[in-house]
């Protein structure tokens, strides 16, 4: 529930699905100009083009976030929900190490 400074919280978890031909627009956008040149050669001479090059940073297929949101109870955004925080589900390279446990086998000494 609201308050006189603050409105109402919410959270909502989102699903965000790529496409492949996101990816391979994402490929083709990004792929050097040397490679553009060669597909305008290619199709000049009526040839297929050359193949994309893998991009660099592949974009995930399926992601999820989560968006932490807050009415605004003041003007001029009254009523209006606004951001509050974004942040992604995925987790990080340090949550993975941390999920080996300990660092070294045998028995604990002190």
């Amino acid at each position: 529930p609201g308050a006189e400074t603050r409105g109402r919280l919410a959270t909502q978890m989102v699903e965000v699905i790529n496409e492949p031909d996101d990816a391979m627009l994402t490929a083709l956008v990004t792929a050097p100009r040397s490679h553009h040149e060669a597909i305008l050669d290619a199709v000049r001479r009526g040839v297929p083009p050359p193949e994309l090059p893998v991009p660099v940073t592949p974009v995930p297929r399926r992601a999820w976030y989560v968006f932490s949101l807050e009415e605004e109870r003041r003007p001029p955004y009254q009523g209006c929900w606004l951001l509050k925080e974004m942040f992604p589900m995925q987790k990080t390279k340090l949550q993975i190490l941390n999920e080996g446990g300990e660092e070294f086998d045998g028995p604990d000494v002190d």
